[in-house]
C-alpha cells in the first residue's frame, strides 16, 4: 500500500457517572485520524460546438455561420483520451445541455466528461492537452482512495478502541472496572465527506509537495460509549 500514512489519537473526552446507584455506568468518546494520499482524481471536461468564424480575428457574431458539429469536437477530445490510454469505464457523460453563443443564431450543444485517474501528474499532462477548438473549460471534481471504505471503517473501530482505553484508565483510577456495553453511538462529524470536493478555485489549495501532488485525506469519526461500571 503506497503513500498511505495512518496516524490515530484520543481527541475530545467526555466522563460522566449516573446519579443512580444502579446501573452505573460511565460515558465516553473516543477519536481516531487516519492520513491518506489520495490515488483516485475526477476531473469534468466540458466541451462545445462553436462557431468556425468564432476563431476569426475581429468576427462578429453576426458573420457566425458555419456550425461545428459535437461530434468532431468529441473526435478532438477522444484522440487525447485514447493517447492517454484512459479506460472506457473511467470516463462517462455527466450532462448534456444546449445553449446560445449569439443572439439569433442556431442553438448550440454542449457536453460533459467525467473522468477518473489513478496518477495526478497524469492527470496534469492530459489537461495540458485540452487546447482544441470546442474545449470550453475543466472542472475538478473530487480525489478519494480506492480503498476508502476500507479506511473509513478502521478509523471507526480505533475510534471505538480508544473509548475503551479511556475508560478503562480512569476506572481503573478509582479501583473499578469497565463492564459491558450498553450505548455504542457514532457522531456525526466525518471530516473526509465535507474535504474530499473541491473547485477550480480550491484547487491549489489542495496541492502540496506529496509523490502524488496532493495534501493527504484526513478520515476522521468519534464514537460516543456507554459502559456498565462493575
Amino acid at each position: 500500500m503506497k503513500h498511505i500514512f495512518p496516524f490515530f489519537f484520543l481527541f475530545c473526552t467526555l466522563l460522566t457517572f449516573s446519579q443512580n446507584e444502579t446501573p452505573k455506568y460511565i460515558d465516553v468518546i473516543g477519536s481516531s485520524v487516519l492520513e491518506v494520499t489520495p490515488d483516485q482524481f475526477f476531473v469534468k471536461v466540458i466541451i462545445t460546438e462553436y462557431w468556425e468564424e468564432e476563431y476569426k480575428n475581429n468576427s462578429k457574431a453576426k458573420h457566425y455561420k458555419t456550425k461545428v458539429e459535437l461530434d468532431s469536437v468529441e473526435k478532438e477530445l477522444f484522440k487525447i483520451v485514447n493517447d492517454f490510454e484512459i479506460k472506457k469505464e473511467n470516463i462517462i457523460t455527466e450532462n448534456i445541455r444546449s445553449f446560445n453563443r449569439a443572439k439569433k443564431k442556431e442553438t448550440l450543444i454542449s457536453k460533459t466528461y467525467k473522468i477518473k485517474f489513478n496518477d495526478f501528474y497524469i492527470m496534469d499532462d492530459f489537461i495540458n492537452e485540452l487546447n482544441f477548438k470546442g474545449f470550453d473549460r475543466i472542472e475538478f471534481s473530487e480525489f478519494t482512495h480506492s480503498k476508502i471504505t476500507e479506511f473509513r471503517k478502521q478509523v471507526k473501530i480505533e475510534a471505538l478502541n480508544q473509548a475503551k482505553l479511556k475508560a478503562d484508565y480512569l476506572l481503573q483510577s478509582l479501583g473499578k472496572e469497565r463492564g459491558d456495553p450498553l450505548i455504542i453511538e457514532e457522531i456525526d462529524n466525518d471530516s473526509f465527506a465535507r474535504a474530499n470536493t473541491f473547485s477550480s478555485n480550491s484547487f491549489n489549495s489542495k496541492l502540496d509537495s506529496s509523490p502524488t501532488g496532493f495534501k493527504p485525506i484526513l478520515i476522521r469519526f468519534e464514537i460516543k460509549a456507554r459502559f456498565e461500571i462493575k
